[in-house]
């Protein structure tokens, strides 16, 4: 099995606090039929951060080389996602604001393209509230191609700093809409809309509210910035017809020993199960041992779990090793429905069965990478579609199955 890569296009340094990736509870990247899509940040070199790049789409046809059709000529801080709606039509969660705009105002929308890179429609969200929407989004989204629902989950802002929202889109308009509910402020949402069910899978992001600890990772990092990732729920919901998303579960903590958690991936199947996939730190970093957790090994691991009706019923340790390295994973639904895990680390890219792994013939090194993925409207396939940056250039490989 090979993975095989070209470049997308060059990408730069936005120098405003995010870039290519920066929307990893999400994807970019998007397959219809034997073409291939996928948006990309450009930057602005004319106008100050933060909102600085303008949303671009690229196309890939069979045997040819990708191609720009469409730059848009509003500005935003993140990458924009991108979906699959359904033969003909693709879907862009967008999130304009003014150019240059820092901490600042913004508008969060979704644009329907048609496959040369027009736009055939604009659908402003409709929320419950009239809420303070902002630069920094921290969005996620869904669609059921089967009826064409979507479902989005988008970060407003309060006094007392960030939360979350979502509206609910039946096909014909937005029907449902309220407050995602968090023990502490989450973000980096996957979501998957199933039917009229609804999965969401978050992680904590605040600022680190140990003094100690803070102050110890600054001396190794030499940065103010340090933000808690290490608590990872989960909220669900039969019906959003019927109910909003449920109080948050925890699915995994690292906080006792300042670790950290990843969220990867989720996919929902047609028996109620949401099979979840992310990867932990036991400590931030290792140097934190020796001061803080001398009985405590160093190590991490990447996870799987499969909840069902808010409980976890199976759980899986995919890999595990006792030195300080990175993974990134996703789920992939083969043509014959059979579910697959890629993922890389440090040696390499992987895919597993779960009672078969298979390191993947490549050149290319290991990175965070999005997939064109089922629960944002991708049809079942044997072909894993992956968007990455390596450098300041932005990769599209392909494996075939």
């Amino acid at each position: 099995m090979k993975l095989t890569f070209e470049k997308i296009a060059d990408t730069a340094d936005f120098n405003n606090g995010s870039g290519p990736m920066w929307c990893y509870g999400s994807s970019t990247i998007a397959r219809l039929g034997d073409t291939v899509y996928a948006t990309v940040p450009l930057l602005d070199e004319k106008v100050t951060p933060l909102s600085n790049t303008h949303m671009t789409l690229y196309r890939k046809k069979p045997d040819m080389p990708w191609e720009q059709i469409y730059v848009n000529p509003n500005y935003n801080r993140e990458p924009c996602p991108l979906m699959r709606y359904n033969d003909t039509t693709l879907v862009v969660t967008a999130n304009p604001s003014e150019a240059g705009t820092m901490y600042g105002p913004a508008k969060p929308g979704v644009l329907l393209f048609d496959l040369n890179g027009n736009i055939t429609e604009m659908i402003p969200p409709v929320w419950d509230e009239d809420y303070k929407f902002m630069d920094h989004s921290y969005r996620g989204s869904s669609v059921d191609i089967a009826y064409g629902g979507m479902f989005l989950a988008n970060q407003y802002v309060t006094d007392s700093g960030g939360e979350h929202c979502y509206a609910y889109y039946d096909g014909n308009d937005w029907t449902h809409c309220g407050k995602l509910d968090y023990d502490v402020r989450s973000c980096y949402p996957n979501v998957q809309l199933k039917g009229k069910s609804v999965h969401i899978l978050a992680i904590s992001d605040i600022i680190e509210p140990n003094p100690e600890w803070r102050a110890f990772k600054k001396e190794i990092t030499g940065r103010d910035w340090d933000y808690d990732f290490r608590n990872l729920y989960y909220k669900y919901t039969n019906d959003v017809t019927k109910d909003p998303p449920c109080a948050p579960i925890l699915i995994d903590s690292r906080e006792e020993t300042c670790g950290w958690i990843s969220n990867h991936d989720i996919h929902a199947d047609d028996s109620g199960t949401c099979h979840v996939l992310y990867s932990t730190k036991r400590m931030n970093f290792p140097q934190m041992k020796e001061k803080f957790f001398p009985d405590t090994e160093f190590d991490v691991s990447l996870e799987y779990k499969a909840v069902k009706d808010g409980k976890i019923i199976h759980a899986v340790t995919l890999d595990f090793q006792t030195k300080p390295i990175s993974y990134c994973g996703a789920f992939h639904i083969a043509e014959n429905g059979e579910l697959k895990i890629i993922y890389c680390k440090n040696d390499g890219y992987y895919i597993t069965d779960f009672e078969n792994t298979t390191k993947i013939e490549t050149s290319l090194k290991p990175a965070t990478f999005f997939t064109a993925r089922n629960r944002l409207g991708n049809l079942q396939s044997d072909i894993i579609d992956l968007y990455l940056q390596s450098g300041n250039e932005i990769i599209y490989g392909k494996v075939e199955l």
